[in-house]
């Protein structure tokens, strides 16, 4: 995650959360083949744990946390969708996009809101 805005100042973030999905899935598997296609689909929370801001004004520079004072708020909720392909009964590839639905900015008039892709792997035991 993270943004860069240079309209009247250089500030570029980077925040990290905990996100916590609470997705809703299915899973077909083709016969005894062990191969299947899974998606699932739902909101997930997030809480800000900790980040930077740089901030670039006229030859100044400042690093502040992410979360504190005036900056980004702490907390995050939004939709998410997985999509991915299983393996042999317990190998998992997927790929995901998270839409957030809450501004995160504390600055009046600038709206920033979370967008998350991601690729992975995983082993179901």
């Amino acid at each position: 995650m993270g943004f860069k805005e240079e309209k009247y100042v250089d500030v570029s973030s980077r925040p990290y959360y905990l996100e916590i999905p609470m997705h809703v899935g299915y899973h077909y598997t083709f016969g005894d083949s062990g191969l299947g296609l899974f998606g699932s689909f739902g909101p997930y929370f997030g809480i800000g744990l900790f980040g930077t801001e740089k901030y670039f004004v006229s030859g100044a520079k400042s690093n502040p946390e992410a979360f504190s004072g005036d900056n980004l708020k702490r907390f995050d909720f939004g939709l998410g969708v997985r999509a991915g392909v299983s393996m042999f009964n317990h190998y998992r590839i997927f790929a995901g996009y998270d839409w957030g639905l809450v501004d995160i900015s504390n600055v009046e008039g600038l709206d920033i809101k979370n967008r998350n892709f991601y690729i992975g792997a995983s082993y179901m035991f």
